[in-house]
């Protein structure tokens, strides 16, 4: 798909580059403010608060840094997905785009399963619902609507 066709479909996209030390801060900057550029929102999750400052100022940027704040954006993420999942195609068409960038994945997963360990209560679930709500935004990808 050439990228014009790709941002003018996509109603959100999901990126975690892999590895630490390979320009995955600059991947994720440059991406993200391609997508902002053309009206997208991003949630930007940089638990390191440091990597992505220039985000924390715009209008249409979410940024969390601490570990508590991911987690809380992670799950509302998760309700944000449903709730789009429930839209009529006409109603589609009004959402604005959306990124998520995750800086440091691997790290940030590690710190959200010890954070979740240490809050967790006893008929809570094992597993935390921040990298449940993580694998499912994955999943979930890009969602195409209609080329105008």
């Amino acid at each position: 798909m050439p990228p014009e066709t790709l941002s003018k479909c996509c109603r959100s996209w999901w990126t975690k580059p892999p590895a630490s030390g390979g320009g995955s801060t600059t991947v994720l900057r440059s991406l993200t403010a391609q997508f902002l550029h053309q009206g997208a929102h991003a949630l930007v999750l940089d638990h390191r608060r440091i990597s992505h400052l220039w985000a924390k100022v715009l209008p249409t940027v979410t940024h969390r840094g601490n570990i508590a704040g991911i987690h809380d954006a992670l799950v509302g993420l998760a309700d944000e997905l449903r709730r789009r999942n429930d839209l009529a195609a006409d109603q589609l068409a009004d959402v604005p785009r959306l990124i998520v960038a995750m800086d440091s994945a691997n790290g940030t997963m590690r710190r959200l399963a010890r954070y979740w360990e240490t809050f967790r209560q006893k008929d809570d679930p094992k597993t935390s619902p921040a990298i449940t709500a993580d694998c499912a935004a994955a999943v979930h990808g890009v969602v195409p609507r209609p080329v105008p």
